[in-house]
């Protein structure tokens, strides 16, 4: 009989961690933690990923170049959800806050991996396909439907690659790594093309920072789900 998996302890203690030592995983170790996360559930098991692993050096090198700009790129927005959070704040108070948050443990520390999640196919491949139905099989409202199925699997493709960034997440805390959600990578898609970081063509998801971590973060508060019920 299978050992049952401490999921609890699991989801409960992983982290964000932004301070990483410069000793990271193989390449090898990498590779197998990308190829376990691709058993995350997917929207009619389309799989609708890719990722670009990016060395420890070459993760370093852009972090020093972009890392300033990224905060400064991203700062109105997490101003924004502060907010929303501390209604009693000034203008002048979240700005101050939100600044010396990014200050104290904005900035990723030491060599981790950079793994650029992308979204592979979408809203224009399941046009594609339902434009190539036979006409005899198409309803009275077939054009209305293709719109909405469009849209319906462009949705389902980013819920389906957040999920396999969360196994991603969830396969370096069993493994005793570090990760971090690094969504602003997303702004440099064009840049990084440029440097040779990306293909182009691909859209870029968001950016998950994996090593081993340098230090453990405090517990996070997280806030009680909001649950209906319904009978």
């Amino acid at each position: 009989m299978t050992e049952p998996l401490d999921w609890t302890g699991l989801l409960q203690g992983r982290r964000s961690h932004r301070s990483f030592q410069d000793s990271a995983p193989t390449r090898q170790d990498i590779a197998a933690l990308i190829q376990e996360a691709r058993w995350a559930p997917s929207g009619g098991n389309r799989q609708p990923w890719a990722v670009t692993a990016v060395s420890p050096a070459r993760t370093r090198a852009l972090l020093d170049r972009w890392q300033d700009r990224l905060w400064t790129w991203v700062l109105p927005s997490y101003v924004g959800l502060l907010a929303e959070r501390r209604p009693e704040m000034t203008q002048a108070q979240l700005w101050d806050f939100a600044q010396e948050k990014v200050a104290q443990a904005g900035s990723v520390l030491g060599s981790p991996w950079l793994l650029l999640v992308h979204q592979v196919g979408g809203g224009d491949q399941t046009r594609h396909h339902l434009d190539n139905t036979p006409v005899d099989r198409r309803s009275p409202d077939f054009d209305t439907r293709i719109e909405r199925a469009v849209s319906l699997t462009e949705n389902v493709g980013r819920c389906s690659v957040g999920i396999f960034a969360q196994h991603l997440h969830l396969g370096a805390s069993a493994r005793g790594w570090g990760s971090c959600l690094q969504w602003q990578w997303v702004m440099l898609q064009e840049e990084l093309q440029a440097e040779g970081v990306l293909t182009p063509g691909l859209s870029l998801a968001c950016g998950v920072t994996v090593g081993h971590a340098a230090e453990v973060p405090s517990t996070p508060a997280r806030s009680p789900v909001n649950v209906s019920w319904v009978d």
